[in-house]
């Protein structure tokens, strides 16, 4: 089952792992020993969220509606769990952390909760196609999480900066840590230059499941200016279920893969040496991340985040995203600059090994939960 409201307990232990752990959070443990998760689940959420996203998914994926904006009760159930108290105080946990998620019930915690959370852009909203009223929910929210939260992580430094914009008073609680993601493994630098200097047509991928708001659509304008010698090139692949309605692709040539094992997707990363996704708005870019482990040349949105995912240009590229002409000069670069191309993908996987990669961030998020612990301890001494 997907979850939709979650929240974690953490707890430091000498004692080791006692506790089953959600999800993928296995690897913090396996990198600090003195670590043992467990999970909270509110019922009512989980079982709302989850029915409200199925929804959501069943229209989308059935053209029942082109666009579907999420509600205001969506909104405000997904984002709400419940903290069971007695659990807390019977177990001994140290500190709670809420990941976009926060305990309806959190003035009643006896230990500090950690909330991690973002602060998109206007215009990536707009690309979600929420309107002013679900904005205006979503900032009192956020303001009621600022005042009861012990810290707040950021996962760039545009929310970061966004969200003192609007609440100043936070900017003691905030820090930017980027997600934590320990699926992604990178390849190493010998490979990248030997995967970019192959042979053979020039392979480039797209991924998104909501492929208009990723730029398709434009993509395939650029790709129509696109000189013959330069097209004929290239291998086009686009990894998609279309939930925001399906563009026409008519006389493209290219591969369109709508369902896709795990495996398959890895072996397209693997063998891909350029990564295309003009996204018009994304609160993060996973899928930026995955491509500059596995190697990929990027090019990418100029906008926040993506823009600092990529070092604003040095580890990959950047088009506007409702430029056509734009993004038909970089698919042009990357064609037939092969230099350019290998230094890009280099430089990309680099700084997805200093910045994003799981034992980076895990450090940084081992060391915020440390310190939070030791000074909700202190405070409690004091009194």
């Amino acid at each position: 089952m997907r979850i939709l409201a979650n929240t974690y307990v953490w707890r430091l232990s000498r004692r080791g792992k006692e506790l089953r752990v959600p999800l993928d959070m296995i690897q913090l443990q396996n990198q600090f020993p003195d670590v043992t998760v467990s999970p909270i689940r509110g019922m009512a959420p989980v079982v709302a969220g989850n029915f409200l996203h199925g929804m959501d998914y069943a229209l989308r994926r059935h053209r029942i509606f082109s666009t579907l904006t999420e509600t205001q009760g969506y909104f405000s159930i997904t984002h709400s769990t419940l903290l069971p108290s007695r659990r807390v105080l019977g177990e001994g946990f140290d500190l709670v952390f809420a990941h976009e998620s926060y305990p309806l019930n959190a003035a009643s915690s006896p230990i500090p909760i950690v909330l991690q959370t973002r602060m998109p852009s206007d215009e990536c909203k707009t690309a979600y196609g929420l309107d002013e009223a679900y904005r205006g929910r979503e900032s009192l929210l956020k303001e009621s999480w600022g005042r009861r939260a012990t810290k707040l992580i950021m996962p760039t430094p545009g929310d970061e900066q966004r969200f003192l914009a609007q609440f100043p008073q936070f900017s003691t609680k905030c820090v930017v840590i980027p997600s934590y993601m320990p699926w992604i493994e990178a390849i190493d630098e010998t490979m990248v230059l030997r995967k970019q200097a192959a042979g053979g047509k020039l392979r480039i991928l797209f991924v998104g499941n909501e492929a208009r708001r990723k730029g398709i659509d434009q993509i395939a304008a650029a790709w129509r200016k696109l000189p013959l010698f330069v097209s004929s090139q290239i291998e086009m692949i686009v990894v998609s279920r279309f939930l925001d309605g399906t563009p026409s692709f008519e006389g493209l040539g290219w591969q369109v893969v709508s369902d896709i094992s795990q495996a398959k997707l890895d072996e397209l990363w693997r063998t891909s040496q350029v990564f295309l996704l003009p996204t018009h708005g994304d609160t993060f870019g996973v899928s930026l991340v995955e491509a500059m482990a596995a190697g990929c040349c990027v090019v990418s949105s100029k906008r926040s985040p993506q823009d600092w995912v990529l070092d604003f240009g040095m580890a990959g590229l950047l088009v506007e995203p409702s430029d056509v002409d734009s993004i038909c000069n970089a698919i042009q670069l990357v064609a037939t600059r092969v230099e350019r191309r290998a230094d890009l993908a280099v430089k990309g996987n680099r700084r997805f090994k200093s910045l994003f990669h799981h034992r980076v961030t895990g450090c940084q998020y081992y060391e915020t939960f440390r310190s939070t612990i030791r000074v909700a301890r202190d405070e409690r001494k004091r009194r």
